[in-house]
Formats: structure tokens, C-alpha cells, sequence
């Protein structure tokens, strides 16, 4: 049996084209087995004066109780995340 057997994956991806570079993205993994289980991810990224990137984002893992050990990590770990870079 295959690691991800049975998955659709969907993605999005909007970019506003402007002169921040600024994009959304927004994807989704669901395990089409009777496991019920998948995450949802929607990240925002732009860059502010010349040199800085500004992300933010969130992951949603959802899975039910008969969850394998390979997944069993994540039961727990739906987080928010903001993070700036300097490019130089």
C-alpha cells in the first residue's frame, strides 16, 4: 500500500500582478479512502519596500480516530504562522 494511496490534491492561486508582488494561495489534500482525512493550507505573501517578503498563513490538518502512524503526528498541529524575510 502507497504512503498517500488514494488523494486529490486542489490548489488555487491568485496573483495580484501589482508592484509588491503580492499573492494568495490556497490548497487542499483530501484521502478519498474511507479514512476521511486531508489538511487545507491558505497562505498571503508580499514584499514591502526592497527588500522585505511579509507571509502569513494557516494549515488545517483534519483526521479522525483511525488515523495511521505516519499521520498520527499532525492529529494536533493546526497552526498559524507569520514570518518576514530580508532579502539582501
Amino acid at each position: 500500500e502507497y504512503l498517500t494511496g488514494n488523494d486529490l490534491f486542489l490548489g488555487w492561486k491568485f496573483l495580484f500582478n501589482d508592484i509588491n508582488s503580492k499573492e494568495i494561495n490556497l490548497s487542499a489534500i483530501y484521502d478519498l479512502t474511507p479514512k476521511d482525512e486531508g489538511l487545507i493550507q491558505l497562505l498571503y505573501s508580499q514584499r514591502f519596500q526592497e527588500n522585505y517578503k511579509f507571509q502569513a498563513g494557516i494549515v488545517h490538518y483534519f483526521l479522525d480516530d483511525r488515523t495511521d502512524e505516519v499521520f498520527n503526528p499532525f492529529k494536533k498541529s493546526d497552526h498559524l504562522f507569520l514570518n518576514t524575510t530580508l532579502f539582501y
